[in-house]
């Protein structure tokens, strides 16, 4: 029975053709490297994102989330920070 099984498996992954939406397209990736994330229609940045937006290092941008004057948000062990504090910070900064 379990030959049975097997040659199942095998027609099921041969019958199978690759998604060509599932190959990523780098020029696309590298656009969509600063937009940032949404969750529940928020869009969040990552520290990655800014420093590269502003041209700091990723440190600082989290001395500025550390030191209070950047709100940041904790999802898991990541931090992210709202697109409305990313605007309220570079008003201020300005």
């Amino acid at each position: 029975m379990s030959s049975q099984r097997s040659h199942a498996v095998t027609r099921l992954n041969k019958s199978v053709k690759p998604n060509p939406l599932d190959a990523s397209d780098p020029p696309e990736r590298a656009k969509s490297s600063l937009q940032p994330s949404r969750f529940r229609g928020e869009q969040f940045f990552t520290i990655k994102q800014l420093a590269k937006r502003w041209q700091v290092s990723e440190r600082q941008v989290h001395r500025f989330v550390h030191s209070g004057v950047l709100v940041a948000h904790k999802f898991g062990r990541s931090l992210r920070i709202a697109e409305d504090n990313v605007l309220l910070f570079e008003l201020r900064s300005r």
